[in-house]
């Protein structure tokens, strides 16, 4: 019976060969920098000291998946989180793929999301503890609506001199690694932050809200932040997972249903007070698929 280790930075070069197998050395390249290299790389808070755990048959690796471990404030408690990614597993070791997860399912005082599932396990998956974050989002064109409020003023430059509160201000840096823009928008004295990554869906370049600090003042500003991100970042279109917008609707707006469900398990959190900071969202710049 093949044996579970957890995945420490001394194996990355055996792991990037496993998923090498069976590909062509300029295919196994651009595989291993754009989507597995980045898991070794990553250098967020946290106490852990693997990124994952392999299945062992025999001393050979036979399997891996990853793991985005962080610890971040949210509602001024120091939170763990645990998104899994990259789940491989040779076929001859397939009936064997759930060992590779049950470490994770015993964490302790940790939120462990699976973000890019199809929806076609998801039974699979609930049954192992896990529920629904979300499958839906509001896709909303940047064009419409822009009837902005008065007295918005966008935040431009470096985002250091912006004088965010430290918790803000961690996240920005955390991300500034990646494709992950910030956007901050004020009005009254009052502050709007913005996460966005940029994806291709429907042949068209779509700005996707990775997080927002405020729900309410995120819906009063959004005429002028469809215009800075029309006019800033070329984008015709926002996505907004559904559960970040606490069951409020947006006018000139479509609903989507993804073919892929994102998964969590926490004793601890509710989905809406779940973002997609810190997770192969943000890592890879994928939008519902993690080989989009």
């Amino acid at each position: 019976m093949a044996q579970v280790a957890k995945a420490r930075l001394e194996m990355a070069d055996d792991i990037y060969r496993f998923f090498a197998e069976g590909l062509e050395p300029a295919a196994a390249r651009a595989q291993v920098d754009k989507f597995y290299r980045p898991i070794f790389d990553c250098r967020w808070s946290r106490e852990e000291d693997h990124f994952g755990h392999v299945l062992l048959d025999r001393g050979e690796i036979a399997g891996f998946v990853g793991a985005f471990f962080v610890q971040r404030p949210l509602g001024g408690v120091e939170r763990r989180f645990c998104n899994l990614t990259t789940w491989k597993v040779r076929e001859q070791n397939r009936n064997e793929s759930i060992l590779l997860i049950l470490p994770f399912l015993r964490l302790k005082d940790c939120t462990v999301t699976g973000r890019t599932a199809a929806r076609g396990i998801f039974a699979i998956h609930q049954k192992l503890g896990f529920s629904l974050l979300d499958d839906r989002a509001i896709i909303v064109p940047t064009l419409l609506g822009r009837r902005a409020a008065a007295g918005v003023e966008v935040c431009g430059g470096d985002p250091l001199i912006w004088k965010l509160p430290e918790p803000e201000l961690r996240l920005v840096q955390d991300h500034a690694p990646y494709r992950c823009r910030p956007v901050l928008l004020q009005k009254g004295g009052r502050s709007l932050l913005v996460m966005l990554t940029l994806a291709q869906k429907f042949r068209v370049t779509v700005a996707c809200v990775q997080y927002l600090s405020d729900v309410g003042l995120f819906l009063e500003l959004l005429p002028q932040l469809k215009e800075e991100v029309s006019r800033s970042l070329g984008a015709p279109f926002l996505w907004i997972e559904k559960r970040l917008l606490g069951g409020a609707g947006i006018p000139f707006s479509y609903d989507y249903r993804s073919p892929f469900v994102h998964l969590y398990k926490s004793s601890e959190l509710e989905p809406g007070a779940i973002d997609n900071l810190y997770t192969e969202m943000v890592v890879f710049n994928t939008l519902e698929n993690r080989f989009y």
